[in-house]
């Protein structure tokens, strides 16, 4: 029900889930046929959300054999690109919650 209620606004919502360490990626490959998210927004969301992540594997990959410690592995860079896309996210979403609700309150004046 959660899902058909918030049918237009998905893909913010599933980018947000993949960019942050929430919820494993298995079960958010699992749980989200199951509660009916359409392939779109699920394909997309992946896409864009798992990016971030991606780049800070990349880039560890690229400086394995210079490493010292584990702190080498997350530069600024990475972290401010997961935390940019997280935000986009649920700015996206939240602006979209506003629209519709100020949608909704213009339509109930003009009754």
């Amino acid at each position: 029900a959660e899902v058909a209620a918030r049918r237009g606004q998905l893909l913010p919502y599933v980018i947000f889930l993949r960019v942050t360490p929430l919820l494993p990626n298995t079960f958010i490959n699992v749980a989200s046929p199951l509660a009916g998210v359409p392939v779109w927004p699920f394909s997309l969301g992946t896409l864009l959300g798992c990016m971030p992540n991606n780049f800070v594997a990349v880039g560890a990959g690229t400086r394995l054999s210079s490493m010292n410690s584990l702190a080498d592995l997350y530069d600024a860079r990475a972290i401010l690109l997961g935390l940019g896309f997280g935000a986009l996210a649920l700015m996206s979403a939240w602006l979209q919650r506003r629209h519709a609700g100020a949608s909704a309150h213009i339509a109930v004046k003009e009754e």
